[in-house]
């Protein structure tokens, strides 16, 4: 998954107060009906849009409270599900101000991305079963991410779900061209946890190979995609050997670690002093490679912890 911002736009708080105040938004919010299709996918852009262009004339700090009451609060739950897995959440108004400026000047390629996601996860379907047969049913909920997410996936009322965020993939930089990719890393995520949850992500070891894992999987299903594509970053895709080779020593040294300044370093899409945004999903990706060999995808999503980390920990190391 990649973000906006890595802390932010949606600044959790485990204060009561909020706890308190999520409950009771989400108690007192009216009743709305969401577009929902057979194939277990549901729609929330429809409800986004009548929100948005009711208020599009007036001030922004009318529009945000506008935002607020008839559209987030009335889907708190996908914004607890998708952003804090199921934890207390606060949308800070000055955040999605930013976020609705940003908007206003790409509404017609967030329409568009809006569009394509559902025929893309259409075709998306079966070409990842023929890879990964065992694949659970998997939901999918197209939203606004108010700035946090491009895609990610998360659970929803017991299901396991993929958030698909049209506003997000279009302000990454995200082109329809690159749903397949995105679908099939995110789609990649949650087939892992459903056959191997031995793999803690809150470690950079962890992380390194999820995401490492799930690029190599996206690039092995799409294999005529750019590595632009492949990584949903051109500069990524063009890191110097200096820049790969400063990750792989941050992400050995700190391959252990649960320590946030290291995992923002190398997973969060934001400015770096010295390494490019996100550097460690194209380490990751680099050491997947050494240790696929003869190694199925489905061998790969399935090798346990005890296993992974020692192989991981000497492919970076040469």
């Amino acid at each position: 998954m990649s973000y906006l911002f890595w802390q932010p736009v949606c600044k959790p708080s485990i204060t009561r107060r909020t706890v308190l105040t999520t409950i009771f938004a989400s108690l007192l919010a009216p009743k709305v009906v969401t577009a929902a299709s057979s194939d277990q996918s549901t729609n929330l852009m429809d409800a986004f849009w009548v929100c948005y262009n009711a208020n599009r004339g007036v001030d922004l700090e009318t529009r945000v409270a506008a935002l607020n009451t008839t559209f987030l609060r009335p889907h708190i739950a996908f914004y607890i599900a998708s952003i804090m897995h199921g934890g207390p959440i606060h949308l800070m108004n000055s955040f999605i101000s930013q976020w609705l400026t940003r908007v206003d000047g790409r509404v017609s390629d967030i329409h568009a991305m809006a569009e394509a996601i559902q025929p893309a996860w259409q075709e998306h379907e079966p070409r990842f079963r023929k890879v990964f047969p065992e694949a659970i049913t998997r939901k999918l909920t197209i939203m606004p991410s108010i700035g946090c997410f491009n895609a990610k996936p998360g659970r929803l009322d017991g299901a396991e779900t993929l958030f698909a965020a049209p506003d997000g993939m279009v302000l990454m930089g995200n082109t329809i061209e690159d749903l397949p990719v995105t679908l099939d890393h995110e789609a990649f995520h949650l087939y892992q946890h459903q056959v191997n949850q031995t793999i803690n992500a809150s470690y950079v070891w962890g992380r390194l190979w999820s995401e490492g894992l799930a690029q190599y999987v996206s690039q092995r299903l799409n294999p005529h995609a750019s590595q632009s594509s492949i990584m949903m970053s051109m500069e990524l895709a063009q890191a110097s050997p200096q820049d790969i080779a400063a990750g792989t020593e941050l992400a050995r040294k700190a391959f252990e670690s649960t320590d946030q300044t290291a995992l923002q370093t190398l997973f969060a899409a934001m400015t770096h002093d010295t390494l490019p945004p996100r550097i460690g999903y194209l380490v990751g990706l680099r050491a997947v490679e050494k240790i696929s060999g003869n190694h199925t995808l489905d061998e790969l999503a399935r090798m346990p912890a005890d296993r992974v980390r020692p192989i991981l920990y000497r492919a970076l190391c040469c």
